[in-house]
């Protein structure tokens, strides 16, 4: 290539860098985000709400990624652990339950943090989400699960069960209080056959060995109708509020105290407010 080329390219290769490091220092600022509160509801006629998941929301609507590095999301935990969590079980009479990823779980640091939590019991629920790695990984993360139910009194969740494969080992090796069905396999479930019949496999599964069944993404009232036509004891969604965009249940409840769990219940037992989903955790 002639030496003119050869500048050009690099000139062109360095300011393609240059601009992906602004990115990554604008993201660097703003990634810290706010916690937001999604509450779990008992699918039965007074729709009591029971706890609330707590869920990363980005600081600046222009970014909808999660924290970036392994510093960040310690960073991220111990906002949650030291700050947000004591303060909204100090408010709240329910339980509060945080999401650990698979090597989340096995971070020091993070671990670390969440055990800090133990003063709380079984009012703190820790949800392990679904991994891909294979089983002697999973089987390590269990252990460290296990540790934290038997010293501290938390309450284990499987979440995102059937959005992979590992959900029933999962479930087998942590013995969870909480099974939590997938948002987008209970979506699938209005049209699919198969799905319908792999939510009742999971709940079956769960309701035999003494857990609790969660469905996520409930939307509208014939999502509440189906869930609890597969027998789930529990929802979680958009049917109960507008969610962070629009202003909606979990806004309320973040801001609000027992009062606004109070009418996000009196609204899960009449009313019909479902908006279009949008759930990230």
């Amino acid at each position: 290539m002639p030496l003119p080329g050869v500048v050009g390219l690099a000139g062109y290769l360095g300011t393609l860098r240059a601009g992906r490091a602004v990115m990554q220092g604008t993201a660097n600022r703003i990634w810290p985000g706010r916690p937001m509160l999604e509450p779990v509801v008992e699918l039965g006629v007074a729709g009591r709400v029971v706890g609330e998941e707590m869920l990363y929301r980005p600081g600046w609507r222009g970014f909808s990624g999660c924290p970036g590095s392994v510093s960040h999301w310690r960073q991220w935990y111990r906002r949650m652990c030291v700050e947000h969590i004591p303060r909204r079980l100090g408010a709240c009479s329910g339980w509060v339950a945080l999401n650990m990823h698979g090597w989340q779980v096995l971070d020091p640091w993070i671990l670390a943090e969440v055990a800090g939590l133990g003063r709380y019991g079984n009012r703190l629920v820790v949800e392990w989400t679904e991994d891909a790695r294979d089983a002697s990984y999973r089987r390590r993360m269990a252990r460290y699960l296990v540790r934290l139910k038997a010293e501290y009194g938390f309450q284990l969740s499987v979440d995102d069960a059937g959005a992979g494969s590992d959900a029933l080992e999962r479930i087998s090796l942590v013995n969870p209080d909480w099974v939590k069905v997938d948002g987008e396999l209970f979506v699938r479930a209005r049209w699919s056959r198969e799905s319908r019949i792999a939510i009742r496999a999971l709940i079956g599964v769960a309701v035999e060995l003494g857990a609790k069944t969660v469905v996520e993404y409930v939307e509208t009232a014939e999502d509440l109708d189906r869930a609890r036509s597969f027998g789930a004891g529990y929802g979680q969604g958009w049917y109960w509020g507008a969610g962070a965009g629009g202003g909606g249940a979990e806004t309320r409840i973040q801001e609000g105290g027992d009062s606004e769990v109070a009418a996000v219940s009196a609204r899960s037992a009449g009313g019909r407010g479902g908006v279009s989903l949008g759930d990230a955790a």
